[in-house]
């Protein structure tokens, strides 16, 4: 349920460093280490004849960015543009100050982008400044199927993992959408309920709007109960093996803003 002691991870290689933050997951059960580089958003793979890699935003500020409702009229400023909000690592990412804010970008149009939010409700978006961002690539989507209990990995076209997983309860669902990785982190104790790794998500639970202290995020990630993989058995999250999610962190170091598309 809460997971009060993680330890970063930062690209395929681990931090060394044990911080202490809070994180709470809505889908589980009842040395001075310099960091390590964030993991790259393109690999050396063959890219195909037409790029379908998403397109992520990584702002350049780590505490805060502002969203604007509209673009400006004039592209290169944003001086007329309406402010919607002023969004802080703080709200939503339990590594805020060592972690990027990433955004998932669904629309370029001159020096803005229109891009997904990792905030309530689901599925919410506002539009960046290129001034703000750097714009990175991810060769890299999920496609989870929750009546199937099923995970799939494509990198670029190719399905690279096919898995069965664990999704949420009737009673706790996990809610369709659209959503992306927000951030990795590593559980201190890996025989616990988190397993091995944890990636956490863009969005959030429909039924839980708190859950011990959280505001009821998204993950997926491991388990020390590998019987509850494909059923349904979480408070929302999305269950692997701990095999599993090592493979996504250590073999393909998924980079932030990957994609994530579940459907029922």
């Amino acid at each position: 349920m809460s997971m009060r002691v993680m330890r970063r991870h930062r690209g395929a290689i681990l931090a060394s460093a044990t911080l202490a933050f809070g994180l709470v997951l809505t889908g589980c059960s009842s040395d001075d280490s310099e960091p390590t580089p964030e993991p790259e958003t393109t690999t050396d793979a063959e890219e195909p004849e037409e790029d379908t890699r998403a397109t992520v935003a990584h702002a350049l500020d780590m505490d805060e960015i502002t969203i604007y409702e509209e673009p400006s009229d004039d592209d290169a400023s944003t001086d007329d543009a309406e402010v919607d909000d002023v969004l802080e690592a703080t709200d939503y990412l339990q590594s805020a100050g060592d972690t990027p804010m990433v955004f998932l970008v669904n629309e370029e149009r001159g020096d803005w982008l229109h891009a997904d939010l990792p905030i309530r409700p689901n599925g919410s978006q506002g539009w960046l400044h290129a001034d703000d961002v750097e714009i990175k690539r991810s060769p890299f989507h999920f496609e989870i199927s929750l009546g199937d209990h099923n995970l799939k990995l494509y990198e670029n076209d190719e399905v690279v993992l096919d898995e069965d997983i664990g999704v949420g309860t009737e009673d706790t669902p996990t809610p369709p959408g659209t959503y992306y990785i927000k951030e990795l982190l590593q559980p201190p104790n890996p025989d616990g309920v988190y397993g091995t790794y944890a990636y956490g998500l863009s969005g959030y639970s429909d039924v839980i709007e708190e859950f011990e202290g959280g505001p009821g995020d998204l993950a997926i990630h491991g388990t020390n109960n590998p019987d509850g993989i494909g059923t349904d058995v979480s408070h929302g999250c999305m269950r692997m093996t701990n095999d599993n999610i090592d493979k996504l962190v250590e073999d393909y170091g998924l980079p932030l803003g990957t994609p994530v598309e579940v459907t029922e």
